[in-house]
């Protein structure tokens, strides 16, 4: 069984309904994005091959569950190294030499539902490959903080009105397929803000709400659905 956390960010917890996703009409949100596709077979050695790529996405928020959404400065550069400590270990910008990844950088469309991507909008022109990395980016935007894709579980816990606490399971869909994710919701702690301020950059803000730590860990051994891929 392979489990991998894959998301790890914060949320303004916003007083006002509108936007309880996290998201504000009339704001623009820029992210850095940063990816690596690599194998090996690392039961056997830590060599890793495959390449890393990296761009800007930026989000503008139509209504609350409507986003506009172009990438940016697209890079990809291939690797051929040794991570000893498995698939995450960083690896430093002079062992690195970046090529121009050929993107449209057209804006596309995300449609929410409570959280969840529901549909995405893009140019008819774009190639299938772009397509599936502009899935794969928008699928680390999708927080289901309302449990909508909930399943049977005995470690269900969902926030209850007035607490932001709670662990629970769901099948969420992405370029990956339909799979198995695991929520853990909890106040993040201020000594943790303290010693890691990169997780809350622009802590001003939280206005009256809290900031919220989102860990999201996808199960890619129990998936209902996986896609087929072709060159």
């Amino acid at each position: 069984m392979m489990w991998k956390p894959f998301l790890l960010f914060c949320l303004v917890a916003a007083a006002a309904a509108s936007s309880e996703h996290g998201w504000k009409a009339g704001s623009e949100y820029k992210y850095q994005v940063r990816g690596r596709t690599l194998t090996a077979l690392h039961q056997v050695a830590n060599q890793y091959a495959g390449v890393l790529m990296k761009a800007q996405l930026t989000v503008q928020p139509k209504s609350d569950n409507v986003l506009i959404a172009k990438v940016n400065n697209a890079e990809y550069a291939k690797i051929n190294e040794q991570l000893p400590a498995g698939w995450g270990t960083p690896i430093p910008s002079s062992k690195l030499s970046y090529h121009q990844l050929p993107v449209s950088s057209k804006p596309f469309e995300i449609k929410l539902k409570n959280g969840i991507v529901d549909e995405l909008i893009v140019s008819k022109n774009i190639p299938t490959w772009e397509v599936n990395m502009l899935k794969g980016i928008a699928s680390q935007l999708q927080v289901d903080t309302q449990a909508e894709n909930l399943i049977s579980s005995r470690i269900n816990n969902k926030p209850s009105h007035g607490s932001v606490n709670g662990v629970y399971k769901t099948m969420e869909d992405s370029v990956t397929g339909e799979c198995e994710v695991v929520y853990d919701i909890s106040p993040l702690p201020q000594y943790q803000l303290q010693s890691r301020p990169e997780l809350a950059p622009m802590p001003q803000l939280r206005g009256d709400g809290q900031l919220i730590d989102i860990v999201k860990t996808k199960n890619f051994s129990h998936c209902e659905q996986r896609p087929g891929y072709h060159y």
